[in-house]
């Protein structure tokens, strides 16, 4: 699937895109779209703080899941 398709085929509120790209080889084009979280293109700084958010907010929603139950973000709790 190219980049492009992703976003064509799914809602900004499904699918939400982080990029990390270091050498700088056009994932900054992602940018622009409303699926786009932030691209961090040519710094190391900016992917490292995208990392340590991803991991926190999915531990976050993984206690949140436990907590009510549910087996995914889309299930309702027994």
């Amino acid at each position: 699937m190219s980049r492009a398709s992703l976003a064509l085929m799914t809602s900004p509120d499904d699918t939400h895109i982080y990029g990390i790209d270091l050498l700088g080889r056009g994932l900054s084009q992602l940018a622009d779209l409303p699926h786009c979280g932030g691209i961090a293109v040519r710094n190391e700084q900016l992917a490292l703080r995208m990392v340590r958010w991803m991991l926190k907010t999915s531990a976050e929603r993984k206690i949140d899941m436990a907590s009510t139950g549910s087996s995914n973000v889309w299930s309702t709790p027994p």
